[in-house]
């Protein structure tokens, strides 16, 4: 019994050194196959050690539960190579061990390897070989479920031989066996993992120790009070290079290498512990080397004493410094070579060292920086954002990003920005640098900060003054290009070159690009649309040539889009030393200007024809307003001596003289339809409707080789007219249509709603309002017009009918009722076709009303109790006037002008009517006088009279639409009936003499 427990805890010390050996070899770390294997191997031995036991449980050997936990752990950890290893060791030793119940042990240990296949596969060791808790777990769990095995394999006979109780504490037993054997090998792993890991911590750390002393120039040495040699390791011999092996060297030859002048601060150093001095000693000094190389060694050393007080043992190590104080005498000679650099360059030095996370500080600011930034060295180093400020934060943003790009990708970095010096001066800085990886993963950033401020400044203002040059060709349309001739040539030829200043405006000019124009320099010239202006630039140019004066031309082009634009072109000629002509050609577009002036100038021929059609317009409505008052005499006389005359001869001599008198009044009135001042009487009615009955009546009279023919639009705009002066102007062309047709012809009338807009009235030189106007068109096959009798027929006695057969008056007429009338007349002709003449109404699109107003019979029937004042400068027609009045059975007071009629009506305020001319001496005219009588009687109601009508609109500021316009000469009805209508005698009003 204790020989076996001796033997099982033997085999499992034994396991544990397997195990920690191969967990710490280095070789078997590298092996992912072999090393599990080896461990699998090692759980398979222990079991075969433990399964040589023969102590007996029951009909089964203790080994089948003692083995559980090793067969376990070599599936689990061993992998497939080392569980495989394992059965087949535990397999060969059961079968060589033989027994009652081999197989149900051969079933257990296989299945224990199993198990542990399935719980790595399930719950692999992280990391390996740690097993984990749900591992272990499942391991436990495992062999339960194998335990019961056993006993179902044994003989039934045993099975029923034995009592519950005994089975039960059998199987508990060996359930207890089983487990404790799989957690002491999970202990064991544990430990053995803990030791191992320990070890190799160890192992790594003097390894590393080792190797940092060997590479760091560092070596140790032990010297014993009195003796005459030390023990240096291979550090000491190769720092000094001394001719011995590490161990034991004389110290004498050690001393030999120190540095003649340092051997007595060597010496004094290594005699301090015996003269009381402190035991922790640090000493530089130099060496020499056999190399003849001299170098730099610290030493550090601790002196051990006796019990009495006596210096036993120095233990200490030397430190080779050469490389160190080289780095330090190179870094101050490139320091001071830097210092030296910095101060003759024109500006500034920085450099930065940096990890790329943390913010940049410079590690070196040159002194330079005083005057470019005005801050010292000092200063930035003590607040490095100081430079940064004196950007604009724009600027800054850029630049750091800049730097960090350079620092990022270790290339090159240029930039330039504007600053504001500390003084307050605004200057500008070119920056120049690149990165650089340095020791410990560092970047060095090296920037020269140069000051551009004068060559910015130079920069700018030619960029000044070229935009400028640039901007003024562009707002004015125009290029700048030299043109150059080869030596002799005194004409220009396809040998000639030229070039553009500013490029792009060679196709806003020409239509072609400026590569187009340069590679063919007749391109240009071959745009002019003006032969003989072309060959007068040609000659200007070679003039030019030959006498080195400027030339100056106007020159048509048109582009290859068909535009048509004007150039003025001024060229200044300069003889180079190789006697090549040079020109600088200053071209800028006036195409406006000249259409501008073009404008202008038919603004003056219309200014000017409209400035004669007034004058005779003035002139004309004066002789008609004259001869109005003369005719206003006459009919007045004639048709009172009329209605006391009974002689039929004499009679009738008097309604000729009438009649001639009607007459005369229809020539004045045409006059002044010519001066657009007739009198109008605007109604609202559908152009169809005139032309129908003009048609009917004029189409009979027409003669018979001429067809008429109309064209009406239905649903035609109603227009605002006088009926009879349209009808008048309708006949007017109809007949001007059949004298152009005297050999026959087709006369066409026609009707239209169109809209007029402000392109159209620009493109004619119309001064009506843009809007809806109805049309009416007369046409007719005849001759037609030449343009130059087109500009003239609308003048005054112009006539294109042969001498005796027109007054020339009449398409004067049309064309002053039309204005007259806010509309407008155009025409358009061709020769050998036919002329057309377009009269636009303004529409007034309304609802026709017919408006009767009930007028009496016999207008010298009516009477009332009416006094009346007129107004009349003309004592002719005054005394006619009032004759009318008083046979009419009303009282008229007369006046011969306003002041007077003012003072008279001051005096009476009872009058009912005032009757007056517009145009009189004094101070008040007709409409004054109206307004200041309205004044006095606001219900006064007006009659005026006028040889022209145009006066009351002209003069006129406070007339009501029921105040009557009269034109003279008038009828004595019509004067009556005006009377009534003023008064309302017929009743659709009352009087009211009620004083104002």
């Amino acid at each position: 019994m204790h020989y076996s427990l001796f033997q099982s805890l033997s085999a499992l010390v034994l396991a544990g050194l397997g195990c920690y050996a191969i967990l710490v070899s280095p070789r078997l770390t590298r092996h992912r196959v072999l090393r599990p294997a080896m461990m699998g191997l090692v759980f398979g031995l222990l079991a075969t050690l433990l399964t040589t036991n023969t102590h007996m449980i029951g009909q089964l050997p203790d080994q089948v539960y003692v083995i559980a936990g090793p067969l376990l752990f070599a599936g689990y950890l061993g992998g497939t190579v080392g569980a495989v290893m394992a059965a087949v060791l535990i397999i060969s030793t059961r079968i060589c061990i033989g027994g009652p119940v081999m197989g149900a042990g051969l079933y257990l240990s296989i299945g224990y390897v199993v198990s542990g296949l399935l719980a790595a596969r399930i719950w692999a060791p992280r990391p390996w070989p740690i097993p984990s808790a749900n591992g272990i777990m499942f391991l436990i769990i495992s062999y339960l479920v194998f335990l019961i095995a056993p006993a179902f394999l044994s003989s039934p006979k045993s099975i029923a031989a034995l009592s519950i109780g005994p089975l039960l504490l059998r199987m508990s037993v060996e359930a207890t066996v089983g487990i404790l054997s799989t957690l002491i090998v999970w202990c064991m792993v544990h430990f053995v993992v803990k030791v191992s890991q320990k070890a190799r911590m160890n192992a790594d750390l003097a390894q590393r120790l080792e190797l940092a002393i060997q590479h760091s120039g560092i070596g140790t040495f032990e010297h014993l009070n009195g003796e005459e040699e030390a023990l240096y390791d291979a550090g000491i011999i190769e720092i000094y290079g001394l001719d011995h092996q590490p161990g034991m060297v004389p110290v004498a030859d050690w001393i030999a290498r120190v540095h003649p002048e340092d051997r007595p601060l060597i010496m004094a150093a290594l005699q301090a512990p015996q003269a009381n001095e402190p035991i922790n000693n640090v000493v530089e000094f130099r060496a020499l080397h056999p190399s003849g190389e001299i170098r730099y060694i610290r030493a550090q050393w601790l002196t051990e004493f006796d019990a009495d007080g006596i210096p036993a043992r120095i233990v200490g190590t030397h430190t080779d410094l050469t490389k160190i104080k080289q780095a330090e005498a190179a870094r101050a000679l490139a320091s001071s070579q830097l210092a030296t650099v910095a101060q003759n360059l024109p500006g500034a030095m920085i450099y930065f060292i940096t990890d790329r996370s943390t913010p940049l500080k410079p590690s070196y600011v040159s002194p330079s920086s005083l005057d470019i930034w005005g801050y010292s060295p000092e200063e930035v180093y003590a607040k490095p954002e100081v430079l940064p400020n004196t950007m604009s934060p724009d600027d800054r943003s850029k630049l750091l990003a800049a730097l960090h790009k350079s620092i990022k990708t270790l290339s090159a970095v240029n930039h330039r920005h504007k600053i504001t010096h500390r003084n307050g001066e605004t200057r500008w800085l070119e920056l120049h640098g690149s990165s650089s990886m340095i020791e410990d993963g560092m970047t060095r950033l090296d920037l020269i900060v140069l000051d551009v401020t004068k060559e910015v400044q130079q920069e700018l203002a030619n960029a000044e003054q070229g935009f400028q040059l640039e901007y003024i060709l562009t707002q004015l349309g125009g290029a700048a290009l030299s043109y150059s001739l080869p030596p002799g040539n005194e004409t220009m030829g396809p040998e000639d070159t030229m070039s553009f200043l500013n490029r792009d405006s060679c196709y806003k000019i020409w239509g072609v690009t400026a590569d187009e124009a340069e590679a063919d320099n007749n391109l240009l010239w071959s745009l002019v649309s003006d032969q003989q202006v072309l060959d007068k630039v040609f000659a200007d140019i070679t003039r030019a040539i030959q006498t080195l004066e400027p030339f100056h031309a106007i020159v048509p082009y048109k582009t290859p889009q068909g535009k048509q634009i004007w150039l003025e072109e001024r060229g200044y000629p300069t003889r180079l030393e190789d006697g090549t002509t040079h020109f600088f050609i200053l071209v800028l577009d006036i195409t406006e200007e000249v259409a501008r002036q073009n404008e202008l100038e038919h603004q003056k021929e219309l200014n000017h024809h409209a400035q004669k059609q007034q004058s005779i317009g003035q002139l004309t409505a004066g002789v008609a307003h004259d001869f109005n008052n003369l005719l206003a005499v006459i009919l007045g006389n004639l048709e009172l001596l009329r209605d006391d005359e009974r002689d039929s001869d004499k009679t009738s001599m008097i309604d000729a003289g009438i009649n001639a008198t009607k007459r005369g009044a229809d020539l004045t009135r045409s006059m002044l339809a010519f001066a657009r001042q007739s009198r109008l009487r605007p109604h609202s009615f559908n152009l169809n409707t005139l032309v129908g009955e003009t048609r009917t009546w004029a189409g009979r009279t027409l003669p018979v080789n001429i067809e008429i023919e109309t064209s009406l639009l239905a649903g035609l705009w109603t227009v605002e007219a006088d009926p009879a002066s349209t009808e008048a102007a309708l006949l007017n062309l109809i007949l001007n249509a059949c004298d152009a047709m005297m050999e026959g012809g087709k006369l066409t009338i026609e009707t239209a709603n169109v809209h007029i807009d402000q392109p159209y009235m620009d493109a004619r030189n119309t001064e009506v309002l843009p809007g809806q106007y109805a049309m009416l068109a007369v046409s007719d096959t005849g001759h037609g017009i030449s343009d130059a009798q087109v500009s003239q027929i609308f003048d005054p006695f112009f006539s294109t009918k042969a001498p005796g057969a027109g007054s020339g008056l009449g398409l004067s007429m049309v064309q002053g009722f039309m204005e007259q009338s806010g509309g407008m007349v155009q025409v358009y002709s061709e020769l050998g076709i036919g002329t057309t003449f377009k009269l636009y109404f303004p529409a007034k699109d309304v609802n026709l009303e017919t408006k009767h107003k009930k007028a009496p019979t016999n207008p010298r029937s009516a009477t009332g109790d009416l006094e009346i004042l007129l107004v009349e400068d003309e004592a002719e027609v005054r005394s006619v006037l009032a004759t009318l009045i008083t046979k009419a059975g009303y009282r008229v007071s007369e006046a011969h002008s306003g002041d007077e009629a003012l003072a008279i009506f001051a005096e009476n305020q009872n009058f009912d009517l005032l009757v007056t001319d517009i145009v009189m001496p004094g101070k008040l005219q007709g409409t004054e006088l109206c307004k200041a009588l309205r004044k006095l009687k606001p219900n006064l109601p007006v009659i005026f009279m006028s040889g022209y009508a145009s006066e009351t609109t002209v003069h006129g500021n406070d007339l009501r639409p029921e105040d009557i316009r009269l034109m003279k000469p008038v009828q004595r009805d019509d004067f009556l009936l005006a009377i009534i209508e003023a008064m309302d005698l017929d009743g659709a009003r009352s009087l009211d003499h009620a004083p104002a």
